[in-house]
């Protein structure tokens, strides 16, 4: 499904390079759950944001669905990352201007749908993260929990081929982050979806089907994860 091979990031900084990335190669499967964890600025979220094509690497390549992502133009680049990818962010970057429905809409509409045929997906998707009844709530009108429901709903609705969760329950409570983590973990067993999540929760790394660390920009261990149980 992805592939990352040789990956390097390096940044300028005060006349200084820093280091980044040192080299990451990682492959994940169609449909797996897996976990990356590591201490801060081990470079977890670097990676993240390159294999969703949100930053290019200094160095190496990633392949997703096929194609070779950084041999995508820039002008091709932002359809391509929309159809492929959805994101799921520790804060949720919802716009706070418009409903819960027109979040969830929102990255339909960019990709050209009309607003009828993005309306009904997206009150779909938000009846299957069990936000029926709040579709025309603001984010400033639902709970943490409930924002990143909708974070979730707006990033299955393209039906994309891999999500990316960069601390999706870091700002959440215990239960609510267990429970959001849940809801994840159903679609990816239900659609097939490949999740790459990164957390601190080793708890909820246990439960993914793979869990790969990373320490100085560098992949130090991978081992199968305990998968709680298919019901």
């Amino acid at each position: 499904m992805i592939e990352a091979r040789d990956l390097k990031k390096s940044f300028v900084m005060g006349g200084s390079t820093l280091n980044v990335l040192n080299g990451v190669n990682l492959s994940v499967k169609k449909g797996e759950f897996l976990c990356v964890m590591g201490p801060s600025g081990a470079g977890k979220s670097t990676l993240l944001h390159i294999l969703g094509a949100l930053d290019h690497p200094t160095s190496g390549a990633v392949t997703l669905a096929g194609r070779d992502v950084f041999t995508i133009t820039e002008r091709e680049l932002p359809a391509f990352r929309n159809a492929h990818i959805g994101f799921v962010f520790q804060f949720h970057h919802l716009l706070t201007e418009f409903t819960a429905l027109e979040n969830v809409m929102m990255p339909l509409l960019v990709g050209r749908k009309s607003a009828a045929e993005a309306k009904k997906r997206a009150e779909a998707e938000l009846e299957r993260v069990g936000l029926a009844g709040r579709t025309l709530h603001k984010p400033g009108e639902l709970s943490g929990g409930e924002q990143q429901r909708v974070a979730i709903a707006r990033a299955l609705v393209t039906s994309p081929d891999i999500v990316l969760a960069d601390e999706p329950t870091g700002n959440l409570d215990t239960k609510t982050g267990s429970d959001v983590f849940d809801l994840m973990r159903r679609f990816n067993r239900e659609s097939g979806t490949t999740f790459i999540m990164v957390t601190h929760n080793e708890t909820l790394a246990a439960r993914c089907d793979r869990l790969v660390r990373m320490v100085d920009g560098m992949m130090s261990l991978t081992r199968m994860s305990k998968s709680d149980t298919v019901g």
